[in-house]
């Protein structure tokens, strides 16, 4: 994930060739899918997802 590196969404929505619009929506749609509050909780929840699967945890 890209915000995962300090990336922002502009950025993102530049290397991708997306617009900010498209970026922004995405993240927000996950965040209100995983009932978050903000950024920070959603790159820690992926960092955790990320870590879960390594494991052989979530497969």
């Amino acid at each position: 994930m890209q915000l995962e590196m300090g990336k922002s969404a502009r950025e993102v929505a530049a290397e991708l060739q997306l617009s900010f619009r498209t970026v922004e929506n995405h993240r927000l749609r996950l965040l209100r899918k995983l009932n978050l509050n903000n950024s920070t909780q959603l790159i820690q929840r992926v960092t955790a997802l990320k870590l879960l699967r390594a494991c052989g945890v979530m497969d």
